[in-house]
């Protein structure tokens, strides 16, 4: 199936590839004809500019302006363009406006390095230049050196032009004179300083908590920043933009005014814009002129509340209240936001806290302090959006939420609701605090059901009945209509069936907690964290059985949850025994002394599960086509997708195995047989989208008409109708398969025709 040409406009479907330089333009050309006849549209690419050496990602970008050669170059992505074309689909690039690698690699950080705040890229990046002792020049630091400055100085070597510390060869001023390193290196427009003083002293504004990244200043850039980007819109070999982290620009409406602008002068009529915005569970997208939507997190969200039974929920909260730490979810995110602050971010609030001093020198520092932390600990979204008109209604209603109405919270409230240098800073740095603390700190604590744990979810969440979920979608559909509804991205926690075998667990919440008190305890691994690994090797529990690669990547994932989690270990800190003892026990489950007693009580359950989850993911495969928005699929996703979160959800993808499957076997008892294989998925795909796209109008510009029905289960079934110009189509997906769920796959016989 050829789909229609839409080189402009709204995708049908979008497919999701992280490019490499082992999977670079090349072999996504290689993959365009099987793409086609899955029933997609347009290509949605990984950053294709130039990245730093070994980057495995793209987000680490050196240069705007040049085609990754890492990828392939130009001539390949030319290539690509042209293979896609002549199969009917578009492409929509990923592109990375927030920040750059700070590398000198980079040339224009390089050239910063080099000149400072004469270099005409200064201004590029958002760097507070301070002068520090005994430095001839207001400098930047970077946090390079993995000791003290005096103990490091005699390993810091000089060179012709360069100096060379940890390996990193950094450029010399121009005007250096020769002298003793100490002298030399305060002759710079750099300060080094220890990578563990990072937190405290860095003075550029950074992607989080990477010192790698620099943060960019994208509205004095802009120009300089799309010049590649332009060039290959009038070529007509991009149709579509999404942009990562629009959170972190200073001015995310007037950016994307001016993106949308600069792509229709060069020639794309109707640009398909998305952002990567994380939405919060009532939170609704704010105003960003030319923008069709976000990038899909809380629809998945929606999709997986949607699974989630109540009355089992309600099980597994009494189970882990029973298993986990004595404090209340929301405490436990009261604390985790203080921590980050306290840990990762003690730069950053100490450089609000004198801006704000400054605007009004009547309170104490310590004062101002205390008020901010409490805003950003209670601040609901993200970010704010106030800009130069002010704050809109939404925007102050979360300002005032977040602040109290005397002494210096009043105050915060008041200068955190207008324009101004400080209110940029701080809606700059709210979203990193928001992130580093839920996604990568809480959802690593809090285990009531780890399903709920995901980008733009929370563990505190609970299940959407059939009402709920169709006033959600009809919001949706009103501010965002052509909006990404995504299942999985390369940032998702787990894999988007493994999510669902997670939600399973709501059906089966009884037999689930007597199996866990019979599963093997330790003496050293934490009740916490053995609950977490119960869960996650269940939701990844491979169809054809248990092996050593499977005790890796659970061994793998558990590193980074400990490290993540930042109680028993950490990034900056691992604490290498207990690290030791959770990999010991992972190893003790599945291939070692528990192993049998541990699978006699596991094995069913994960069965189950993956029956159960096969069942849901199916039918969220129907809703994600069919649904008001564009449906995205992430690579490889068309088999059963039983990923943990990165670096393992970006596996290698067997296309071959996925392309002979499309062209297989399509009886659909064959496949129902079989459905350990994938086949069946990848089937259910090509069908929803071959719908789709034959009825086009309808999905993209149709009305959504909840139904109900006296015949109808309406507590198991999802229902509506899409309608367009007198074309209606009726959709109806079951929310729980446990009733029909039997024997190696399902029963369908008390379901009416």
């Amino acid at each position: 199936m050829a789909p229609r040409p839409q080189v402009a406009g709204i995708p049908a479907a979008t497919y999701r590839l992280q490019l490499r330089p082992e999977f670079g333009f090349a072999a996504a050309a290689g993959i365009v004809p099987y793409l086609r006849r899955l029933g997609i549209s347009h290509l949605y690419l990984s950053p294709i500019t130039a990245a730093r050496s070994g980057s495995t990602h793209g987000y680490d970008v050196i240069d705007y302006n040049v085609v990754s050669p890492a990828l392939g170059g130009e001539d390949a992505f030319v290539a690509l363009s042209e293979t896609a074309r002549a199969n009917g689909l578009g492409i929509i690039v990923d592109f990375v406006p927030n920040h750059m690698a700070a590398s000198p690699e980079n040339p224009w950080w390089a050239d910063v390095l080099r000149r400072g705040m004469a270099s005409p890229f200064a201004g590029y990046f958002d760097i507070d230049w301070r002068q520090f002792d005994g430095f001839r020049h207001k400098a930047v630091t970077l946090p390079l050196l993995d000791k003290p400055y005096d103990e490091a100085l005699s390993e810091i070597r000089l060179g012709d032009g360069e100096i060379v510390c940890s390996g990193v060869s950094l450029p010399m001023a121009a005007d250096t004179a020769r002298g003793d390193p100490a002298d030399m290196l305060a002759q710079q427009h750099y300060r080094l300083i220890p990578w563990r003083d990072a937190a405290r002293q860095i003075n550029y504004r950074r992607f989080f908590d990477i010192s790698d990244l620099v943060g960019t200043n994208a509205e004095a850039a802009f120009d300089d920043m799309h010049r590649l980007l332009a060039r290959l819109v009038r070529e007509k070999r991009i149709d579509g933009v999404r942009l990562d982290h629009v959170d972190g620009l200073r001015d995310p409406a007037r950016y994307c005014e001016r993106l949308r602008r600069l792509l229709k002068d060069n020639g794309l009529a109707e640009p398909y814009l998305v952002v990567e915005k994380i939405l919060e569970a009532d939170e609704e997208l704010p105003a960003l002129p030319g923008i069709h939507g976000t990038t899909g997190y809380e629809a998945l969200n929606l999709l997986t509340r949607l699974f989630v039974d109540e009355t089992g929920l309600d099980r597994l909260a009494e189970l882990w209240r029973e298993i986990g730490p004595a404090v209340l979810a929301e405490e436990m995110r009261v604390d985790a936001k203080r921590q980050i602050l306290r840990e990762l971010f003690p730069g950053g609030l100490a450089d609000l806290v004198g801006r704000l001093q400054k605007l009004d020198g009547a309170f104490e520092r310590a004062a101002l302090e205390a008020a901010l932390v409490d805003y950003l600990v209670r601040l609901p979204v993200y970010r704010t959006y106030v800009d130069d008109q002010g704050a809109s209604d939404a925007d102050r209603k979360v300002i005032e939420g977040a602040t109290d109405s005397d002494g210096a919270s009043a105050f915060l409230r008041a200068a955190a609701s207008r324009p101004g240098e400080f209110t940029a800073r701080l809606q700059q740095f709210s979203g990193p605090v928001m992130a580093k603390a839920i996604e990568d700190t809480l959802f690593y604590r809090d285990f009531r059901l780890l399903a709920l744990n995901e980008v733009g979810g929370g563990p505190e969440l609970w299940p959407l009945t059939a009402q709920d979920f169709h006033a959600a979608v009809l919001r949706r559909q009103g501010r965002q209509p052509q909006g990404m509804i995504a299942t999985a991205t390369h940032d998702t926690k787990r894999g988007e069936d493994a999510r669902l075998r997670l939600a399973s667990l709501t059906f089966m919440a009884e037999d689930w907690r007597a199996a866990v008190t019979a599963f093997p305890d330790d003496p050293v691994v934490s009740p916490e964290h053995r609950y977490m690994l119960w869960q996650s090797m269940l939701g990844a529990w491979p169809l054809d059985g248990v092996d050593e690669r499977f005790a890796e990547r659970i061994k793998s994932f558990a590193i980074k949850a400990l490290r993540e989690g930042k109680q028993r270990s950490r990034w900056t800190a691992p604490d290498s025994a207990y690290e030791k003892s959770v990999e010991d026990y992972v190893d003790r489950l599945l291939t070692g002394s528990d192993s049998e007693d541990f699978r006699r009580g596991f094995v069913p359950l994960a069965e189950r599960a993956a029956r159960l989850g096969a069942a849901l993911s199916l039918a969220q495969l129907v809703l994600k086509a069919t649904l008001p928005g564009v449906p995205d699929f992430y690579q490889g996703c068309e088999f059963w997708d039983l990923s943990l979160v990165d670096p393992d959800n970006r596996r290698e993808v067997d296309f071959d195995k996925r392309s002979a499957a499309l062209s297989g076997a399509s009886d659909w008892r064959v496949l129902a047989r079989q459905w350990r294989e994938g086949g069946i998925k990848i089937k259910v795909t090509n069908e929803v989208l071959r719908l789709r796209q034959d009825h086009l109008p309808v999905f993209q510009w149709g009305r959504y008409r909840p139904l109900t029905s006296a015949t109808m289960d309406n507590d198991r079934t999802i229902a509506f109708a899409r309608e367009h110009d007198g074309t209606g189509i009726l959709v109806a997906a079951c929310c729980n398969p446990a009733s029909f769920v039997s024997g190696d796959w399902f029963d369908f016989s008390d379901w009416q025709s």
